[in-house]
């Protein structure tokens, strides 16, 4: 046991240490249930940030056109930069900007970006918020709060940190209310169930 603890670290291992009682074993086992739940958020990450920056996409690409994201006169300089970021990487493989290869690369810190109160404005046109989010009504205010959350835990999960304590039932529920919200119909949301593990790990009824 000291050798685990070796391994990965006493600084890690004393993040799962809830109190001094704690031995090793009582550590290690919540190390190893972290993983476990954490990986069954996989499934669920995944499809709801490919969800999203899609749906984000398809609405501005029919509102600005396919160069929307190179394009436009409402990003702000910072978002300008991410872009043009992915640009140059591309550049450097020899591949060309187009749309889809730039809504691969950017990171999910983009879209989230996306419903910050700098861009509020934007969303109020044209009905975005309700053409994203085709099956509910959501204020953008609480989008940018909710996906903020989600951003933080997602994170969290990728750089193998400890997410027990950072509300994972919360977040399994605004997983579930996003992906609902962006699902083109039941069957895609029945195949985003039989993958959801995190469900039973949780104790959610």
């Amino acid at each position: 046991m000291e050798r685990f603890i070796e391994v990965i670290s006493q600084k890690r291992a004393d993040a799962y240490r809830l109190s001094r009682d704690d031995d090793n074993a009582s550590i290690l086992e919540r190390y190893i249930n972290n993983i476990k739940v954490s990986e069954a958020f996989y499934p669920l990450l995944d499809f709801f940030e490919i969800s999203l920056r899609n749906r984000i996409n398809d609405v501005f690409v029919e509102d600005y056109g396919d160069d929307w994201l190179l394009d436009n006169d409402f990003f702000d300089d910072e978002t300008q930069n991410a872009v043009q970021e992915v640009v140059d990487r591309l550049i450097k493989k020899r591949k060309s900007a187009i749309n889809y290869r730039l809504v691969a690369e950017l990171n999910f810190g983009f879209w989230s970006n996306m419903f910050n109160k700098k861009y509020h404005v934007i969303w109020q046109q044209e009905k975005r918020m309700g053409r994203v989010f085709v099956k509910s009504k959501y204020d953008i205010k609480t989008v940018n709060k909710e996906l903020e959350i989600l951003r933080k835990f997602r994170n969290r999960i990728f750089h193998f940190e400890t997410i027990y304590n950072h509300q994972p039932e919360k977040c399994y529920g605004l997983l579930y209310k996003y992906i609902t919200s962006m699902s083109p119909n039941d069957d895609f949301l029945s195949i985003v169930q039989s993958l959801d593990r995190a469900r039973n790990l949780l104790g959610i009824q």
